[in-house]
């Protein structure tokens, strides 16, 4: 199946919001629509994050055999390079804020269901009434309730908050912090205290995934950070997310991405206007 691989945050169906942000949070747009058939996307994936929330039932999103329902009482986050499906349903009424996040460990790569309160609820329905009717000059103000929103979400959603190990938390914070230096098995195992085969146990237990797939995704997100919001060199990338050189870091990128980082600078900075290609 092919899968639809959006680089642009724009749609342009919604309101950029791009400007003034919090600190470790870019905001790029925020939108709302009336669901359809073709709201039937397959294989959608991203390197940026979207909050969805619906006002009536019935819309969905299938990630892994899961389907995590879009409704009235729910906020559904969708993390920077998670590959899912849009099970949409006709006349139901979604908005979207798509964003990205500077730091922070992304521990769950899936999508996270959060339930809302009544008082959240009625705050998550007066901002779809306000992105609905709002019009060209209302971005700052958009900005601004959106960040609001998201910070409050986020802070119930962090990955590490998931996590009820001190022990672990502490050696995501340290691998955050050690990008660049030369981490393999018995290094993580080491800063863990363990031997490295009760390690990998214990870390897959914790994380779901083994240690060396968590770290190349954090890497290759560093660097998506760093080529979308700085003017740092594929070089001065390659070396700071601890990449042998730049040839090593261009080809497990493209790997991963599908584009090679010059690819995919140019897309996310939005100055190449195609807003979806297919990959294999």
């Amino acid at each position: 199946m092919d899968a639809t691989t959006y680089f642009e945050p724009l749609t342009g169906r919604g309101f950029p919001l791009s400007g003034e942000k919090p600190p470790g949070l870019h905001i790029h747009e925020c939108g709302s629509l009336v669901l359809a058939a073709d709201w039937n996307h397959q294989g959608v994936y991203s390197p940026f994050w979207r909050a969805y929330f619906n006002q009536d039932h019935g819309a969905a999103i299938h990630f892994e055999g899961k389907r995590y329902e879009l409704a009235p009482d729910r906020l559904l986050l969708l993390p920077e390079h998670v590959l899912f499906d849009c099970l949409p349903r006709e006349k139901v009424r979604h908005i979207w804020i798509h964003f990205s996040l500077e730091k922070g460990p992304s521990q769950r790569l899936r999508p996270i269901s959060l339930k809302l309160s009544q008082a959240e609820q009625s705050i998550w329905s007066e901002t779809a009434a306000r992105i609905t009717r709002a019009r060209t000059g209302d971005e700052p103000a958009l900005r601004q309730l959106c960040a609001g929103l998201l910070l409050v979400a986020l802070s119930q959603a962090t990955p590490l908050a998931t996590i009820h190990s001190p022990a672990l938390r502490s050696l995501l914070l340290w691998i955050e912090q050690s990008l660049s230096l030369p981490l393999n098995i018995d290094t993580l195992a080491s800063q863990a205290g363990m031997g490295a085969r009760t390690f990998l146990d214990w870390f897959k237990a914790g994380i779901g995934v083994t240690p060396m797939m968590y770290l190349k995704a954090q890497r290759i997100r560093e660097a998506c950070r760093l080529l979308r919001f700085t003017t740092d060199t594929i070089d001065q990338i390659a070396s700071v997310t601890g990449f042998a050189n730049r040839y090593h870091f261009s080809r497990v990128f493209r790997q991963q991405t599908g584009v090679p980082p010059a690819a995919y600078r140019l897309r996310s900075s939005g100055k190449h206007r195609e807003k979806k290609v297919k990959v294999r």
